[in-house]
């Protein structure tokens, strides 16, 4: 049969600017700050304000590329590194405070 998405099925993703790890190749976007750092930051703000410390609470990062020509200047518009983090819609997004002064 057909599997029909539910709620539980749709996905927040949130991006956090990072940088890249390889310094040697010329070709990867602008370093900006480190991976791990993004991670920490991006989960202070979301655990356990939006995403609660309980089993079955899942999440997943990734660092992905993107390029972006937003009308905000602080937002790279060449190729940069961004840690995305994916979690159940269920769960809240962050107060708009936090992600508007970062």
């Amino acid at each position: 049969g057909e599997k029909r998405k539910g709620k539980a099925d749709k996905m927040r993703a949130m991006l956090g600017l990072a940088g890249s790890d390889d310094d040697d190749d010329e070709a990867a976007p602008v370093e900006r700050y480190g991976a791990g750092d993004v991670y920490k930051e991006l989960m202070s703000v979301l655990v356990p304000s939006c995403i609660p410390k309980t089993q079955g609470a899942a999440w997943k990062a990734k660092l992905v590329t993107r390029s972006y020509a937003f009308d905000d200047p602080s937002v790279p518009r060449e190729p940069t590194r961004y840690l995305k983090v994916v979690y159940d819609a269920r769960y809240p997004v962050p107060d708009r405070r936090v992600c508007a002064d970062g």
